[in-house]
């Protein structure tokens, strides 16, 4: 999971959006790392709508990437 979240890292513009569908379990785990990406805290995660394919425990994320630049005071 880390590596397809540093690859979406990667290919996200700063201030894009990603959402992503999945499982409970899963966009619980994926939150936790949004912080260490450098991710806004603007990500919101709703409980998805039951349909054909999806289960009932699914979940959707809202996460933006932001314009993240070191501190002067890290050099």
């Amino acid at each position: 999971m880390e590596d397809l979240l540093l690859e979406m890292d990667r290919l996200l513009r700063p201030r894009g959006f990603v959402i992503i569908r999945d499982k409970g379990q899963v966009i619980d785990q994926i939150s936790m790392h949004l912080t260490a990406l450098h991710w806004d805290a603007w990500s919101k995660v709703v409980k998805a709508e039951r349909d054909d394919i999806s289960s009932d425990d699914e979940k959707i994320l809202f996460a933006r990437k932001q314009l993240w630049q070191p501190d002067d005071d890290a050099r």
